[in-house]
């Protein structure tokens, strides 16, 4: 019997309803904050904003608008005004004003996609395919629905099948919904349902409106290939022995490690650009002092020698006159180009620290160079530096990656040996629900358990001869055997460069004292030398020698102080202390220990004097 018009009426409505939820309705993910239009991702300490910055506000919309401001030369009208700048001051704002990593060498010019910034550790975790939530997304619970409505209106040649009805017309309805769930074992858990209403007009069918209902648990445990948790979060669940593609949760969580201490690394490379700057900025300032200060004396010198020689006196003469002047000259030229090498490294130092070369105001460096003797212990930092350089947290990662890699790879050398399990309960009837006896109700005869069923074995896929399987085992091998080598080479390198920054940094120590002693001993002669002119007892040249001496050593000198200061942030560097020395550290949050629980880890919780890195990766 067909159903009525109504019936058919509410059917195509129910159908046509659902389908405009399903289109209509669309997944809406609110923007993530750090990704909204103008967000700002850092912000300025208390510390950085009390700097008197003539007015430069770092946070300003027209902040890069200072990119176009006429760049200081010694032809420009120079400020006026100087803001001392301290070392750790100059950090904070480096660090409060970074989004990507700032090099001298001009790596954004170069290369795009080759500069560092603070949001690659979160790009590298949330990556879609390779990052801990993609890993993990191998574990997820997957549902799966459907509701089809079809009519049918059939003509058969041959009645007898049909139950001598040559037209039969139709209404299927067919609701089916299933869960699917793989374990950290490797277990395969799966659970079906069905239920369908056939609405038909052939007289064969013992009721022409009928409901059939079943529903379905299997399970399928890996006894051999493909079992364990250790191989499923390594490598991910259902895997191929052709893993090296795939990332697991372990290899994720790798990865992200790996991202971090290259964040760190890049952080560490910046620091010491801007340590190194600084001093040479100091050293820039002092050597122009220094030649000034000569170039004065110089020209108080021609100075008399003119009037000696436009009075007609002794030491007058006008070749010794010639002489001063040209001295004059050669330190006034050397006085210009100092100037140019200032500018130049102040508008480094503001380069590096996110600020605009040019605000009206000139930085000051207020650190002195200490030249404090010092001597460092090389058990001490030499093992501290095998044990903390980023570069060893980094192969070490990938050391633990190709051993989990091996580990997956002999997995795939045992027969693929699986145990399943399967139950199902069936149900039938004229209606849903009824009473009346068997057939009344589907659900009444599957609540009942009439018609269940069950069955459970055992699977066996074996490859004769596992050529695949033990080719992967050989490559992990050998991929296990490059990056230990490689571990290797790179402790050789470490231990070579700090051994040279050491020997570098003792020999500036001697070499600022000697300078120290040099200067004091050259201003000494230059007194002298001009109470003896005075007195007439030597000549003019050797005044000008001793003046010309006493420059160079003073510029000898604040070399070898900058010197210092440099060789000190190198053996810092080369030993792994250069961000402790400045109160710099990354910690991190244990991550998830198995698959099952949720992703809630600290990126960096960094304790930066006057800033801190977020949890999503970036610098605020």
């Amino acid at each position: 019997m067909l159903p009525t018009n109504r019936t058919q009426s509410i059917y195509r409505l129910t159908i046509g309803i659902m389908l405009l939820v399903l289109v209509g309705c669309r997944a809406v993910r609110q923007q993530s904050p750090e990704f909204r239009a103008g967000h700002q991702l850092h912000s300025p300490s208390p510390q950085a904003k009390s700097l008197p910055l003539s007015g430069v506000d770092l946070e300003s919309d027209d902040f890069y608008a200072g990119t176009l401001d006429r760049p200081l030369t010694n032809r420009s009208e120079l400020p006026a005004t100087f803001v001392n700048l301290s070392l750790d001051e100059a950090i904070a704002i480096a660090l409060q004003n970074t989004d990507v990593l700032r090099s001298l060498s001009a790596t954004v010019v170069q290369s795009t996609q080759g500069v560092a910034s603070t949001l690659d550790p979160a790009i590298q975790s949330t990556d879609p395919v390779f990052g801990i939530e993609a890993a993990l997304s191998a574990f997820d619970t997957n549902l799966t629905s459907s509701i089809l409505y079809s009519n049918n209106d059939d003509t058969f040649n041959n009645p007898s099948t049909t139950g001598a009805a040559a037209t039969v017309q139709q209404d299927l309805t067919d609701f089916t919904f299933g869960l699917n769930k793989v374990t950290a074992r490797g277990t395969q858990l799966s659970i079906d349902s069905n239920i369908t209403h056939d609405n038909s007009t052939n007289p064969a069918l013992l009721f022409p409106s009928a409901f059939n209902t079943s529903w379905q648990a299997s399970v399928r445990q890996p006894l051999l290939q493909g079992n364990g948790t250790l191989f499923n979060r390594t490598v991910g669940p259902l895997t191929q022995p052709n893993f090296n593609g795939n990332s697991g949760f372990l290899i994720s969580r790798s990865n992200h490690d790996i991202s971090i201490a290259e964040f760190e690394r890049n952080v560490r490379q910046m620091i010491l650009e801007i340590v190194n700057a600084y001093w040479q900025l100091d050293l820039a300032m002092d050597n122009f002092l220094s030649i000034k200060a000569s170039r004065d004396a110089s020209q108080e010198t021609w100075n008399v020698a003119k009037a000696r020689l436009d009075n007609g006196l002794a030491g007058g003469e006008a070749d010794a006159e010639a002489i001063a002047r040209a001295q004059f000259y050669l330190f006034e030229s050397q006085l210009k180009q100092s100037l140019s090498t200032t500018l130049q490294t102040e508008a480094d130092l503001r380069r590096l620290l996110g600020m605009r070369q040019s605000d009206g105001a000139m930085l000051k460096p207020s650190d002195s160079a200490s030249g404090a003797a010092s001597v460092f212990d090389w058990t001490a930092i030499a093992s501290n530096a095998l044990g903390n350089r980023v570069e060893m947290r980094q192969q070490g990662k990938r050391i633990e990656q190709r051993e989990l890699f091996l580990l997956a790879a002999r997995n795939f050398t045992l027969p693929r040996f699986d145990a399943i399990a399967t139950y199902r309960n069936n149900g039938f009837g004229d209606n849903l629900f009824g009473d009346g006896g068997q057939f009344a109700g589907a659900l009444n005869e599957a609540f009942a358990g009439n018609f269940d069923e069950w069955e459970f074995g055992l699977t066996l896929d074996v490859p004769l001869g596992f050529r695949q399987a033990y080719s992967g085992v050989r490559n992990a091998e050998l991929q296990l055997i490059r990056e230990r080598a490689i571990l290797d080479e790179l402790k050789s390198q470490i231990l070579h460069d700090l051994g040279s920054a050491v020997r570098d940094f003792d020999q500036s120590q001697d070499a600022l004292e000697l300078s120290r002693l040099r200067a004091t001993a050259s201003a000494e002669a230059v007194q002298a030398r001009n109470a003896a002119y005075e007195a007439d007892a030597i000549g003019f040249q050797d005044l000008l020698d001793a003046q010309a001496t006493l420059l160079d050593a003073e510029l000898a000198f604040q070399n070898a102080k900058a010197s210092y200061e440099l060789a000190l942030a190198q053996v810092y560097f080369e030993s792994g202390y250069l961000l402790r020395e400045y109160s710099i550290s990354f910690s991190k949050e244990n991550l998830p220990q198995s698959p099952q629980e949720a992703i809630n880890t600290e990126y960096l919780n960094n304790a930066v004097r006057k800033g801190s890195f977020h949890q999503d990766g970036f610098l605020r």
